[in-house]
C-alpha cells in the first residue's frame, strides 16, 4: 500500500501509483502539492548536493525559496 505523502492527510485505499497520481490531482490543491515537494525535497540529501546557492553560486545548499549553503546561511544569520 502507498500512503499520501501530503501532512494530515489520511488517505489510506491507495494500492499503486496510479491511485496515488490519481489522489494527489483530485484531492490536493497545488499550493499543498508545491509545499508537500519542498518538504520531501529538504529531506534528500542528494538535492543538497545539486542545488546552488543563491548568493555565493556554490553548491550544497538547501533546496527551497531562497536556497543558501551552510557558510552563507551562517553569515547572514550571525
Amino acid at each position: 500500500m502507498i500512503t499520501c505523502p501530503v501532512t494530515n492527510c489520511d488517505a489510506d485505499e491507495l494500492l499503486d501509483d496510479t491511485d496515488l497520481e490519481d489522489h494527489l490531482f483530485r484531492e490536493h490543491d497545488e499550493e499543498e502539492l508545491a509545499a508537500t515537494v519542498v518538504r520531501l525535497a529538504k529531506a534528500v540529501d542528494s538535492a543538497h548536493a545539486n542545488t546552488e546557492c543563491q548568493r555565493c553560486g556554490n553548491y550544497g545548499a538547501t533546496p527551497g525559496d531562497h536556497p543558501l549553503c551552510v557558510t552563507c546561511e551562517k553569515e547572514i544569520s550571525g
